[in-house]
């Protein structure tokens, strides 16, 4: 459920995106950049809502598969050593790869939502700016600064864990650390 809800509000972001680079900068008046304000404005109390749901289970999920990978690899190079039949040692890389793709699939999707969120910004921004260049107005309402103070579309389990895909290679890094150093002791 939690990737579900994760890789729907990504979805959502993305079109939301795709509709502001759609508007010539003529058309981008303050009724379509207050009509995506509120449309960023419900998808984050939809993040909102997913982290207060989710922030336990996804961190218990995320500590259960991390764990999972490391004891993976230990029963790996504990078969491996001790010359046991290969069909054990493939069901252990299979179970590890299980793990790990749990883990991957957590931080990807979360960690897309940031991503998209910036995406968002980043093109409402351009798009104010095109605005102001050519329609010239500056008495009309910006909304711009509206949408950067409230998107904070950043997923974690219970403040420890923030799931964004930079922390897929710090994992990653952390379990092959983990494997190098069981192999080491073996």
């Amino acid at each position: 459920m939690y990737c579900l809800v994760g890789q729907r509000v990504s979805t959502m972001l993305s079109h939301l995106t795709a509709r502001i680079r759609n508007y010539s900068p003529e058309e981008f008046t303050a009724t379509q950049q207050k009509d995506v304000l509120k449309h960023q404005s419900k998808l984050a109390d939809v993040v909102q809502l997913l982290q207060k749901v989710f922030s336990v289970p996804s961190f218990l999920i995320s500590v259960t598969h991390f764990s999972n990978c490391i004891i993976c690899i230990a029963a790996i190079v504990k078969k491996f050593y001790q010359d046991e039949h290969y069909s054990l040692v493939i069901a252990w890389v299979f179970m590890m790869a299980h793990s790990f793709g749990g883990l991957l699939a957590c931080l990807w999707i979360a960690g897309s939502l940031p991503v998209e969120a910036g995406a968002l910004q980043e093109e409402f921004r351009k798009k104010m700016r095109q605005r102001l260049l050519s329609v010239s107005k500056s008495d009309e309402i910006r909304f711009e600064v509206e949408l950067v103070k409230k998107s904070n579309f950043v997923l974690s389990g219970c403040g420890i864990i923030y799931f964004q895909r930079s922390s897929i290679a710090a994992l990653t890094g952390t379990i092959l650390t983990y494997a190098v150093l069981l192999i080491s002791k073996g």
